[in-house]
């Protein structure tokens, strides 16, 4: 059960709001799609459904920039870390969290408005040049 509705929230209804507006989309001055991918494309144990449904989201962005890009519509994702929202307090979490950003180059959380300015970036003109892209935004922890 847990599967299911874990894949309808992160990948069905992505790939349905897509296919769905992608007309309203390509009409657009500049029409974009970012999808919220997260660290968790990478792995991570104890969580396969959002890691898996969060890497076919990635996936998925990419398909569409394939797809959707002959009608002027970009598609790309961010991959957030840790970032200091209330999420991080399901759970160990936050711990977990905290301990792992001591350790990252930036040696801290992510901040909503670290999120924010990526998405507005990739959404504006300045990134028109910019697609099937993920961004990771991680403080430096997936460093390949």
């Amino acid at each position: 059960m847990r599967w299911d509705t874990v894949l309808d929230i992160n990948l069905r209804a992505p790939f349905r709001l897509a296919r769905d507006l992608v007309d309203l989309l390509a009409a657009g001055h500049t029409p974009a799609v970012v999808n919220v991918c997260s660290i968790a494309v990478t792995g991570f144990a104890g969580q396969i459904a959002y890691d898996a449904s969060k890497g076919g989201l990635l996936t998925l962005t990419r398909s569409l920039a394939v797809e959707l890009g002959p009608r002027g519509v970009r598609a790309n994702a961010i991959c957030p870390g840790f970032i200091d929202t209330p999420m991080l307090d399901e759970g160990a979490l936050r711990s977990i969290a905290e301990r792992v950003a001591r350790t990252l180059p930036l040696r801290r959380l992510g901040r909503p408005a670290d999120v924010a300015g990526a998405i507005s970036w990739l959404l504006s003109e300045d990134a028109g040049y910019v697609t099937g892209q993920s961004l990771f935004i991680d403080g430096g922890m997936n460093r390949q």
